[in-house]
C-alpha cells in the first residue's frame, strides 16, 4: 500500500467536504425538480429557509465520510484527541447555555435568542459528528468523553422537542 503525504490527505478531506456541500445543494435542486411548490404556497423567505435547512442536513450527513477519514488518519496524534475531548466537553456546555438562553429570551427576542436557536438547530448534526469522533478515538477515556458529549447534545435536542411539544399542547387547550 502506498503511504499518502499529509498534503494529499488534507486535499482528500477538503474535496470530500466540498463534495458534501455540492451534494447538499444538488439535493435541494432535485427536490425542486421533483416536487415544485405551487405559486400560492411558495412564500419566498420560508421556502428559502427550508432549502437552507435541507442543504445543511444533507451536507452534514454526507460530510461524516470525510470526517471519518480525517479522524482515522489522526488516530496517532495524541494532542489532537486530548484537545478534541476537552473541546467537546466545552461544546456540550454551550448546549445547556443555548437552552437557557432560549427559555429566558423567548419573552424578549434579541441576538442571543437567534444564537441559541442556531445552536439548538445544529444539535443533531453535532451529536452525529461527536459520535463519529467517539467511534475513532484511540483511547477509552477519550471515547467516553466524546460519546458523553454526543449523547448530551442528542438528549438536549430531544428534551427541547418534547418541551416545545408540551408547550404547544398547553397553548392549544
Amino acid at each position: 500500500m502506498i503511504a499518502l503525504r499529509p498534503s494529499a490527505k488534507i486535499g482528500i478531506v477538503c474535496f470530500g467536504c466540498a463534495a458534501a456541500l455540492v451534494l447538499g445543494c444538488v439535493s435541494v435542486s432535485v427536490r425542486h425538480w421533483l416536487l415544485p411548490l405551487p405559486p400560492e404556497e411558495a412564500n419566498g423567505g420560508m421556502a428559502a429557509f427550508g432549502d437552507l435547512l435541507q442543504a445543511i442536513a444533507v451536507a452534514g450527513v454526507v460530510a461524516v465520510v470525510p470526517l471519518a477519514l480525517a479522524l482515522y488518519w489522526l488516530r496517532a496524534v495524541e494532542r489532537f484527541w486530548t484537545s478534541l475531548q476537552r473541546g467537546a466537553a466545552l461544546f456540550a456546555a454551550t448546549g445547556v447555555l443555548a437552552l437557557l438562553a432560549f427559555v429566558v429570551g423567548r419573552k424578549s427576542p434579541g441576538g442571543w435568542l437567534l444564537v441559541s436557536m442556531a445552536r439548538i438547530g445544529v444539535m443533531p448534526l453535532c451529536a452525529l459528528a461527536l459520535a463519529t469522533c467517539a467511534a475513532f478515538a484511540p483511547q477509552p477515556r477519550q471515547r467516553w468523553w466524546l460519546f458523553a458529549a454526543a449523547v448530551s447534545d442528542a438528549a438536549m435536542f430531544l428534551g427541547y422537542l418534547l418541551t416545545i411539544g408540551a408547550f404547544a399542547a398547553l397553548l392549544r387547550r
